[in-house]
């Protein structure tokens, strides 16, 4: 199998598998939904930044679990 034909496969294997993990988890889209709805209101200059702070207490609620 050349390199171009690899690729392909492995490009649609990875497709299905991370359409599969958001079919199993749907509170993802809201997730994001609601990130981008935050973006489009305070039109961070930096964006990477804005992330960042947004999403760090989900990054504090996942270490309490651990």
């Amino acid at each position: 199998m050349d390199l171009d034909a690899y690729v392909k496969v492995r490009e649609g294997t990875l497709r299905e598998e991370y359409y599969t993990y958001l079919d199993s988890h749907p509170e993802l889209q809201q997730v994001l939904t609601d990130f981008l709805s935050a973006i489009v209101v305070h039109t961070p200059d930096d964006v990477y930044q804005f992330a960042s702070e947004y999403f760090a207490p989900f990054k504090e609620l996942d270490g309490d679990a651990k």
